[in-house]
C-alpha cells in the first residue's frame, strides 16, 4: 500500500511539472518575449511554434507585426516571414522567392554521402545531408545542388538555405543562412515599426564603391565583383545588403544573388561569363541598402579575346 501512495504522489508530481509551464503561459496572456525585445503571442506565437526546433529553423524576430509594403501583416525572424491570409498565418517560401542560380559547387560528389531528391537530380550531400535529415520538412525541395556564394559553399531549399561556415566548430559548421533578414532588407526598409526602430540599420549616408577583378577578360572565364562599403568618414561598414546586376549589350539583364559585406564592409560575387563578342562591354550596377540608408555603384568590364 505505501509503494502504491508512493507511485501516486510521484504521478501526481509530473503532472504538475508538466503543466506548471503552460499554466504560466496562459497567466501572461499567452506571450512570449524574446531577448530583443520582441514579443508574439496568439496566433503568430502559434505559428512560430509550429516548428519542433523554432530557434534553429526560424530564429527569433527581427520586427513587430508590421504592415508590409504590399499591405499585409507580416513577421519576420531572422530565417523567414510569417504572413496573415484569410486562411491563417502561413509561412513564406523564402528560398525560392530569393533564388537566383550560382556558380555549383567545387566539390566531388560521393554516392554512399549522398542523397538524389526524387526525379529532380539534385543531390543533397555530406554535412547538407546531416542538416537535413533533422529539418527536412520545413526546408522543403532542393533547388539545386550545391552552389557556391559569395565565396561560401551555399544549398538552396523551397524554404530556407544552408551555408557551410569551415570555421564553426565540428557539428556546426552547416548553419541556416538569415533569409528573414535578407527579405526584410530587400522589401521592407524605409518603413515604419522595423528594424531602424530598435536601433539596428543606419541613417548616415553609405559611401560606395565597385571594381572588377580584371577590366578586360577573355569570353568564357570567371570574372570576381568586388563592392566596397563605407561612411562617409571612410570606415567599413558590415552587413550592408548588396544586389548585383549584369547589362549585357544585348539587353540581357542578369541578377546575382545578394549578400552581406564583411567585417571590412566588402561582398564579393564571382560570376561566368559567356555568350559575348570581342569587344563588347558589360555594365555592372551594385545596389546597397542599410536600414534606411541605400547607394549605389557601378563599374564595367570589356570582352577582349
Amino acid at each position: 500500500m505505501r509503494n502504491l501512495r508512493s507511485a501516486s504522489w510521484v504521478v501526481i508530481l509530473l503532472i504538475i511539472l508538466v503543466i506548471a509551464p503552460h499554466v504560466a503561459l496562459a497567466q501572461t496572456g499567452g506571450v512570449k518575449n524574446f531577448p530583443d525585445g520582441f514579443s508574439l503571442s496568439g496566433e503568430w506565437l502559434t505559428a512560430w511554434n509550429s516548428s519542433p526546433d523554432p530557434y534553429t529553423e526560424f530564429g527569433t524576430p527581427i520586427t513587430k507585426v508590421m504592415t508590409s509594403a504590399t499591405g499585409e501583416q507580416v513577421l519576420y525572424t531572422h530565417q523567414a516571414r510569417f504572413r496573415q491570409t484569410t486562411e491563417g498565418i502561413v509561412i513564406d517560401p523564402l528560398g525560392s522567392m530569393l533564388y537566383t542560380p550560382g556558380k555549383p559547387a567545387n566539390f566531388a560528389m560521393n554516392p554512399g554521402a549522398c542523397r538524389e531528391w526524387g526525379k529532380t537530380g539534385f543531390n543533397i550531400c555530406y554535412s547538407f545531408l546531416q542538416v537535413f535529415a533533422s529539418h527536412g520538412p520545413m526546408l522543403g525541395a532542393p533547388l539545386a545542388n550545391a552552389e557556391e556564394m559569395n565565396g561560401r559553399i551555399v544549398q538552396a531549399f523551397e524554404y530556407g538555405w544552408l551555408e557551410w561556415r569551415p570555421e564553426n566548430p565540428p557539428n556546426q559548421r552547416v548553419v541556416f543562412m538569415d533569409l528573414g533578414r535578407i527579405a526584410f532588407d530587400l522589401w521592407e526598409h524605409g518603413k515604419g515599426d522595423t528594424i531602424d526602430d530598435r536601433g539596428i540599420g543606419s541613417k548616415f549616408p553609405i559611401t560606395a564603391f565597385a571594381f572588377v577583378e580584371r577590366a578586360i577578360l577573355p569570353a568564357g572565364m570567371e570574372q570576381t565583383l568586388f563592392v566596397i562599403a563605407r561612411t562617409s568618414d571612410y570606415r567599413p561598414l558590415k552587413d550592408v545588403i548588396v544586389q548585383v546586376k549584369l547589362e549585357y549589350p544585348d539587353g540581357r539583364v542578369l541578377g546575382f544573388q545578394s549578400g552581406y559585406t564583411d567585417a571590412d564592409g566588402i561582398a564579393r560575387f564571382t560570376f561566368p561569363v559567356d555568350g559575348m563578342e570581342n569587344g563588347q562591354v558589360v555594365q555592372v550596377q551594385a545596389s546597397l541598402f542599410l536600414g534606411t540608408s541605400t547607394a549605389q555603384a557601378a563599374t564595367s568590364f570589356r570582352i577582349w579575346h
